[in-house]
Formats: C-alpha cells, sequence, structure tokens
C-alpha cells in the first residue's frame, strides 16, 4: 500500500494508468490530489502560457480544490496580460515617445486607447491635453499591451522612442526657431 489517502467513493481513476505528469499509478490506483497552494504563494505565468492558470490546474473529478474563479486572476509583473499586467514601479514614469508620436507610439506599442486622439485634433488645444495623458500614461498602456522579452527590453525599446522624440524635437522646432533667429538679427549676413 502507498501512503496516499484513500480515493473518494466513486472516484474515477485517471485513464491510462499514470498521472498526468507521466508517471506510473500508485498500487491502489488512485493518486491523491496535490494540496492547495498556500496563502499568498502565487507565482506569475511563464511567458509562453496563453492565459494565467493554464497549466497550473489539473481537473481530476473527486475532491474540492478548484481552480480560482475566472474574475479572480492574480495580477502579474508579466507584461501581454492586458490589465492583469502590473507596470513594475522600476518602469513608471513619463513616456516621451508616447507624448510626442501619441497615436503613431501606440500602434507599436500596443495602446490603441492612443487612437482616441486623432478625434481630439478636432478639438482646439485637445490634441495638447491627450499628448500629456498619453505621456504620463504611456509606459502602462505599453506594458499592459504588448509582450515584453524582459524589463530590459522594454526599457530599450521605450529608449528608442524618446531618442526619436528628441531628434523630431530639435529638427522640426529648435532648428528651425535658430534661423528664424538668424534671419531677424541680421547674424551672418554681409
Amino acid at each position: 500500500m502507498t501512503d496516499s489517502p484513500s480515493p473518494p467513493s466513486g472516484a474515477p481513476l485517471p485513464p491510462g494508468g499514470q498521472t498526468p505528469s507521466g508517471a506510473p499509478l500508485p498500487p491502489d490506483g488512485w493518486v491523491a490530489p496535490a494540496p492547495p497552494p498556500p496563502a499568498g504563494a502565487w507565482a506569475p505565468p511563464q511567458s509562453g502560457d496563453p492565459q494565467p492558470f493554464a497549466t497550473a490546474y489539473i481537473p481530476r473529478p473527486g475532491y474540492a480544490y478548484a481552480p480560482p474563479a475566472q474574475g479572480s486572476v492574480q495580477p502579474t509583473y508579466q507584461p501581454g496580460y492586458g490589465k492583469l499586467s502590473i507596470l513594475p514601479p522600476s518602469e513608471a514614469g513619463w513616456n516621451w515617445g508616447a507624448f510626442l508620436f501619441t497615436w503613431i507610439w501606440g500602434l507599436f506599442n500596443g495602446a490603441y486607447v492612443t487612437l482616441w486622439g486623432l478625434l481630439l485634433f478636432l478639438v482646439p488645444f485637445g490634441h495638447i491635453i491627450w499628448a500629456v495623458v498619453c505621456g504620463r500614461n504611456g509606459n502602462r498602456w505599453a506594458w499592459e499591451g504588448r509582450s515584453w522579452t524582459s524589463a530590459q527590453h522594454f526599457r530599450s525599446v521605450q529608449h528608442g522612442w524618446a531618442v526619436a522624440a528628441l531628434v523630431v524635437f530639435l529638427v522640426g522646432f529648435v532648428v528651425p526657431l535658430v534661423i528664424v533667429l538668424l534671419l531677424v538679427t541680421g547674424i551672418g549676413s554681409p
């Protein structure tokens, strides 16, 4: 005999004579259910899982432990799970790419909420207000909207957008301003 508890009355045995992990069944032919995890012991899903808890629960009739209800899935620091993805505190802050490029940045970062800004171009100063909203929430929207391989990958992509924003700002605003000032003051003319 084994040390496993006796099966519940009428509980069907696992098919194939093996446990879900492939191990042979104990001599009495019943696999004791795994105990529920201790309170607070939750691990984020692996990056390849299509949804949280996809492999954490193997249903077997005859015991009371069940997976968490659909609405009670725990949030995670893993990116790409939408509202379940929590932006790590180290990645929070202002996003210059989202501020300057708004909807273009949103398309490339899975933050489709930024497309609402296209309507605000019809409202006076609406695009400026929307750009500030995008700059403030951009990192969170990008973290929730796209699967990143790591926080470092996320940081490097957003840094690239910040550099592009700086270049566009310099070329589109500072250089023309300097040219206008040189023309107005007459510096450089004979």
